[in-house]
């Protein structure tokens, strides 16, 4: 369900890298526990990253015939299903338990379900959620009322947020609630992208675009309670939907303007870079932090102050998850052409 253009934006892609940095930034604060310290990076390192990444992956749907989606399916639905193998034979079974009947059934019935039934905390959960928006755009773009009908539903979920969170979330297959949440934004984005890319509409200036930012970023922090622990459990669309009814409206913008500001900004090859194979970069970077931190944090339990400790291994932390990625990516494309089945994209 991709464009028929061939020609690839690269301000998209630079968009996808600048939200990893936020992503990476967030899984720092939040797996380390230190999320005391400037929390405000970490709230809006959510808020923005996530639905901005669903925005860029479905900007060039288009409607579904078979070719388009078997190409979708094999974009996202064999790299989950790889990862997913490995991340739950490894949090969830011992190795000697992978051949068993019981591992494959639930292995199988996990990866209908979107992962929810077994792995809450997988950092793979936004993979069936995206390819179910995918899905629903590609449906809605074949007539107007199977656009009318994902709306309507859409609205019913919109305005039902908190009572699916508490009740119906993890029983959802395939983050269909997560899709049909995000359906509006998505599609009033994608639409007002392409006109605007055929000329019908002028692109706003910067000088306007920063001033609405840090506008709706006040009313946004400022609508909801400021307790950290308020937003950092519902902030996360993995797990809960922000917000509900007509602050969604607010919401809207919100996205919308953060995209428009980070669409605006200029291109750096290494961000492209980044966006461009930004799928092993997310579900390389929680392990990697999980499995470094406690070795940093050993290593810098000295007699330093302790703000300097957490920095360092931020820093140390932050900038292995770039670099061990970029080192799996390089060894990839050096070894087969194939590995783009499981996210790698080719140089």
């Amino acid at each position: 369900m991709q464009s028929g253009n061939n020609k690839r934006d690269k301000n998209i892609d630079n968009i996808k890298g600048i939200m990893l940095l936020f992503v990476f930034w967030g899984h720092q604060w939040l797996t380390q526990g230190i999320s005391s310290f400037f929390p405000m990076s970490e709230i809006f390192s959510y808020l923005v990253s996530m639905p901005i990444f669903f925005v860029c992956s479905c900007l060039f749907v288009k409607q579904i015939n078979k070719q388009n989606l078997c190409r979708r399916f094999q974009q996202i639905l064999i790299p989950f299903a790889f990862w997913y193998f490995l991340e739950l034979s490894h949090f969830i079974y011992n190795w000697n338990d992978i051949l068993s009947i019981k591992f494959f059934k639930e292995y199988v019935y996990s990866l209908f379900w979107g992962n929810w039934a077994h792995l809450n905390a997988s950092a793979l959960w936004f993979l069936p959620a995206c390819l179910s928006l995918n899905l629903l755009i590609g449906i809605a773009k074949i007539n107007k009322i199977a656009l009318y009908i994902i709306t309507f539903i859409s609205i019913c979920i919109i305005f039902n947020v908190d009572w699916i969170r508490e009740n119906m979330h993890t029983q959802i297959p395939f983050g269909i609630d997560i899709a049909l949440y995000l359906f509006p934004i998505v599609m009033i984005i994608a639409n007002i992208y392409h006109i605007k890319n055929k000329g019908n509409f002028k692109m706003l200036k910067l000088r306007f675009i920063i001033p609405i930012v840090i506008i709706l970023s006040v009313i946004i922090w400022k609508i909801f309670p400021c307790q950290e622990e308020y937003w950092l459990h519902k902030i996360d669309y993995s797990q809960f939907l922000l917000p509900q009814g007509f602050l969604y409206i607010i919401n809207f913008f919100f996205i919308y303007f953060w995209f428009e500001f980070l669409y605006s900004l200029k291109k750096i090859k290494f961000l492209t870079f980044l966006g461009e194979n930004s799928l092993i970069f997310f579900i390389l970077n929680l392990p990697i932090v999980k499995i470094l931190y406690p070795m940093t944090s050993k290593l810098l339990n000295m007699q330093l102050n302790i703000n300097l400790s957490f920095i360092l291994i931020i820093l140390i932390d932050f900038f292995t998850c770039i670099g061990i990625p970029i080192l799996f990516i390089k060894l990839c494309n050096k070894i087969s052409d194939n590995f783009k089945y499981i996210g790698v994209k080719n140089d």
